[in-house]
């Protein structure tokens, strides 16, 4: 007689048993192999974990790899079939209470719905002595060119959705930047893809670079292009998943350095530099 196993706290049962007692969630069969693509789109579920960081998308993918619940991954999408929707909403509530994800998401509701009430087109001064510019609408192309201009002339910046957020004291110089790009047709799309294979190579050459003190827009912006590429959850083949995910929070990590124009650049690019050499 088969067994069964409880996703969440591995108690085994005989295969006459449906639940768990303690848990009171759906069992699954050892090595249980349901084509999660052939169900119905009312027999799946569907969760977006696009907005959580790294580390707790990797830990989701490690706790759901051990479960041995049915799941599958489409880029930072978790589907999972509709019968082991309890198991999987608790799973998930865990990961949220150990990276206090539950707050984050909040903090970024509110800021969305005040980025959405604001005028377009305003400039403001926050309390920190920073300023806002709303660039709604803007791609990530035209993103791009105005992150290396940015970085070109030593403005620190960083993202806060919609908002592009900089010093106050620099804000005449970003206004000026702005109106420049208002009166140039923007720059096509690069049809430029990065492979997954090459985004080791990107990062390390970004970082061999970096930690020499030679920080460029050119080599910024294809760090960025790199990140964008990279699929958290889905290692390129061959590449250990715990050591994708140290090179991504490190690369992460260099990009907000850059960004913020901080005296941690030469540091952080030697980390990612010496964790990856032994492998180009």
């Amino acid at each position: 007689m088969s067994i069964r196993v409880c996703p969440l706290c591995s108690a085994e049962y005989l295969d006459f048993k449906e639940s768990c007692n303690h848990c009171g969630v759906a069992l699954v069969e050892p090595g249980e192999d349901i084509d999660i693509r052939l169900l119905d789109e009312d027999e799946q579920v569907v969760y977006d974990l696009s907005a959580w960081p790294i580390d707790a998308q990797t830990e989701t993918a490690i706790a759901f790899a051990e479960s041995g619940l049915p799941h599958l991954w489409d880029g930072t999408d978790l589907i999972i079939p509709e019968v082991h929707e309890e198991s999987a909403d608790r799973m998930l509530e865990r990961i949220e209470d150990q990276f206090d994800l539950v707050e984050e998401e909040e903090r970024e509701m509110l800021a969305e719905e005040d980025a959405e009430s604001a005028d377009p087109e305003s400039v403001g001064d926050t309390s920190g002595g920073d300023t806002e510019f709303s660039l709604d609408g803007w791609d990530s192309s035209r993103r791009m060119e105005l992150v290396e201009r940015l970085v070109e002339i030593g403005i620190a910046h960083r993202w806060e959705g919609e908002l592009l957020v900089v010093p106050t004291d620099r804000d005449e110089d970003v206004e000026a930047i702005l109106d420049e790009m208002d009166g140039v047709e923007p720059r096509s799309e690069s049809s430029h893809h990065i492979d997954p294979a090459d985004i080791a190579s990107v990062l390390f050459l970004t970082a061999e670079r970096m930690r020499k003190g030679k920080v460029d827009a050119t080599k910024y912006a294809e760090l960025l292009e790199a990140l964008d590429a990279a699929e958290p959850a889905q290692p390129p083949f061959g590449v250990d998943p715990n050591l994708w995910m140290q090179m991504l929070e490190l690369g992460e990590d260099l990009a907000d350095a850059v960004a913020e124009d901080t005296d941690e650049i030469e540091e952080v690019a030697s980390n990612l530099y010496a964790l990856l050499r032994p492998l180009i």
